[in-house]
């Protein structure tokens, strides 16, 4: 985590592949919708430079060469270190393929397709089917995540008339269906949706973790997470008040920053092995 004398943080870091520089949040302005971005060594903080303006998530390429983050106007996309003008795509929450695409949401407020480098990747007609053979239709897109071989995991919101919403994850490779889960939904005065939702996939891309945002709490109550095992297609962690989760390189630990302190988890997902008493909002691991 990124801390020390003179550098005000926000309350999430991005980590790059290598893990010897990071993207933070500078401490927010209550007067600005957006937050500044800054890209540091981690060895030398103050050294950070200005990226520019954000309002949600930023992601790097797999190899490190490329960041994109989601603009006032779109999501932004530059190359680390280059001179190069950024580009621009429509959409956000970004996320790169193996191969470099970005991958973008549709910037509608009730999002139904997933974007590549601007064009279309999964389209609504394909979101809609997993959702349709159990009654329901396609509301929105609430996140996704991209998986090291490529798979698209996205968590879908549906409704039928008069039932309850469903929220499915559905995996995706190569524009065909692989697998899908229903998965918990939890509702907010405002209505259903599930603004906020991280989807994030382990190294091996055999867990995926659903980040469900509690929009019933107060405010900085943390998320409720849900941890999937694709090969079993099961849930086989749920933990509440969790603010951030970290998979070590090999996939074999896992970390979650709860309300108590990190918990660390080893392969046996159903038992916390070690708990450090260390208050945080981000993780990441080297």
């Amino acid at each position: 985590m990124l801390s020390g004398p003179g550098v005000p943080v926000g309350c999430r870091f991005w980590l790059s592949p290598s893990g010897d520089q990071a993207v933070f949040v500078a401490a927010p302005d209550g007067r600005q919708a957006a937050r500044e971005l800054r890209l540091a060594p981690l060895d030398d903080p103050l050294a950070g430079t200005v990226l520019g303006a954000s309002v949600g998530e930023v992601a790097w390429s797999p190899d490190g060469a490329r960041l994109a983050w989601c603009g006032p106007n779109g999501t932004v996309a530059v190359r680390v270190g280059g001179v190069a003008e950024p580009e621009r795509l429509a959409g956000c929450r970004p996320r790169f393929m193996p191969a470099g695409a970005v991958v973008t949401r549709d910037g509608q407020p009730a999002a139904t397709y997933l974007l590549a480098d601007g064009h279309e990747l999964l389209s609504p007609a394909q979101l809609d089917a997993p959702l349709a053979e159990r009654g329901s239709a396609l509301l929105e897109v609430a996140g996704f995540g991209i998986g090291g071989d490529g798979t698209v995991a996205v968590v879908a919101l549906g409704q039928a008339a008069g039932a309850l919403p469903l929220a499915l994850l559905e995996l995706w490779r190569d524009g065909e269906l692989r697998a899908s889960l229903r998965v918990p939904t939890f509702s907010s005065p405002a209505g259903p949706g599930l603004f906020g939702l991280r989807v994030e996939i382990s190294p091996d891309g055999n867990e995926i973790a659903l980040l469900f945002p509690d929009a019933l709490a107060y405010p900085g109550a943390g998320t409720l997470v849900a941890l999937v095992d694709v090969r079993t297609m099961t849930v086989v962690l749920e933990e509440p008040v969790v603010y951030d989760i970290a998979w070590s390189p090999d996939s074999a630990w896992l970390a979650l920053a709860r309300g108590d302190g990190i918990a660390i988890y080893g392969t046996e997902r159903s038992r916390v092995l070690y708990r450090l008493p260390l208050a945080t909002r981000a993780l990441a691991w080297r």
